[in-house]
């Protein structure tokens, strides 16, 4: 059989190979799409080798099992991509609002004074008993307890005005509690 140029093969098998193509793809605008897939892949290919023509016996063989492996890989990338007429609203909070929340708890532990705030980052950053933190500081276990419910205190007081409210798109807007002290450590260690 003579060897087909690149103009040929279009005119010559278009047709044939949508129709086929649509065995796979069931709609006749994803067939059209796979099969001009494959013709610009041969192309490419063709003019990568600097050749012209299709070099095989059967080239609508050849064209047919393309076509049907680019159905294949179509369908496995549609199942992966799901076009909407709207991008769908972020539940929950932004990135950003997580760094700023550290970097203000950051400043107000930083504010404290120094024994309380050596109280809390061994409590909570360190996740040490309250005997370990006596020791560690030489006071007593009653004063670890009470410097540590008196820093909690004057954090709750320099957070209250952080944002008192917030909101996410799909949830009505409440107000957020003020945190305990369990909830402060871990975005305290993070910090």
């Amino acid at each position: 059989m003579p060897e087909m140029t690149r103009e040929q093969l279009l005119p010559a098998y278009r047709d044939s190979l949508v129709r086929f193509a649509q065995s796979y793809a069931h709609r006749s605008c994803e067939a059209e799409d796979v099969v001009q897939d494959v013709f610009v892949r041969i192309i490419r290919n063709d003019q990568a080798r600097e050749g012209t023509a299709l070099r095989c016996d059967r080239p609508g063989a050849y064209l047919r099992r393309a076509v049907a492996n680019e159905c294949v890989s179509h369908w496995r990338r549609s199942n992966r991509e799901r076009p909407t007429e709207q991008l769908p609203e972020r539940i929950g909070a932004d990135h950003s609002d997580a760094v700023l929340d550290r970097l203000v708890i950051r400043n107000a532990v930083a504010a404290l004074p120094e024994r309380m705030r050596q109280v809390v980052t061994l409590s909570f950053l360190e996740g040490r008993s309250d005997a370990d933190v006596a020791v560690a500081l030489n006071i007593t276990e009653i004063t670890v307890r009470t410097t540590r419910k008196r820093a909690l205190a004057h954090l709750r007081l320099a957070l209250a005005d952080l944002r008192p409210v917030r909101t996410v798109a799909a949830v009505p807007a409440q107000p957020v509690p003020i945190q305990r002290a369990a909830e402060v450590a871990p975005v305290l260690a993070a910090a």
